[in-house]
């Protein structure tokens, strides 16, 4: 019984969109990861709060659309355009895509709350006064984080849940290509270098 399931995986795996869309799939199981491990704000009215800026609550929408957006433009860019080099070297492909979803899921952060009109910032710091590193309604600060090596450690956690998930797509991947060319079933790329 699920030996057929699986064979259909390996084949959609071996066609062009396969990569994309099973990283979505994985993108969405670590959804709730990443939406409740963020440290989001709201950045309506003063920054200049006693306590700092107003946390956002687990719950909130602004959240949840972030981590939404973050999670699936990062899935569908890093998952088509690093399918094919993950099939053809294993460790470059993993270290490029870890990389690259991780710049894509930063600069999507913000572009849901934005798009529906919410005040809402990730990643706040305070430096003479408190702000949000990637707010809604200020699209630089993506800018500034994107260029900083060490923002895996600000987010331990989604940090961990994109690794983990890169790293059980690749292998999906490298086997089902394996299969694919063994059983004799065309794959998207010519040849596979084990």
């Amino acid at each position: 019984m699920l030996r057929p399931r699986l064979a259909y995986l390996w084949r959609f795996l071996g066609h062009p969109a396969g990569p994309a869309v099973v990283a979505a799939a994985f993108a969405l199981l670590s959804l709730p990861l990443v939406a409740l491990s963020l440290d989001s704000v709201s950045t309506a009215g003063s920054m200049y709060e006693p306590n700092g800026p107003i946390r956002l609550r687990l719950i909130d929408p602004g959240r949840w659309l972030g981590a939404f957006g973050s999670v699936m433009a990062a899935s569908l860019v890093a998952g088509a355009v690093c399918g094919p080099l993950v099939r053809k070297h294993a460790k470059i492909g993993v270290f490029v895509t870890v990389v690259l979803a991780w710049e894509v899921a930063i600069a999507a952060l913000p572009v849901l709350p934005a798009l529906f009109g919410m005040n809402v910032g990730f990643e706040y710091y305070c430096y003479n006064d408190c702000q949000a590193a990637i707010a809604a309604n200020n699209p630089e600060g993506v800018l500034f984080v994107l260029g900083l090596p060490w923002t895996p450690l600000f987010e331990p956690v989604p940090a961990l849940a994109l690794t983990a998930g890169v790293a059980v797509w690749a292998g999906l991947l490298r086997h089902s290509a394996g299969i694919n060319r063994v059983e004799g079933r065309p794959d998207s790329d010519d040849s596979v270098n084990e």
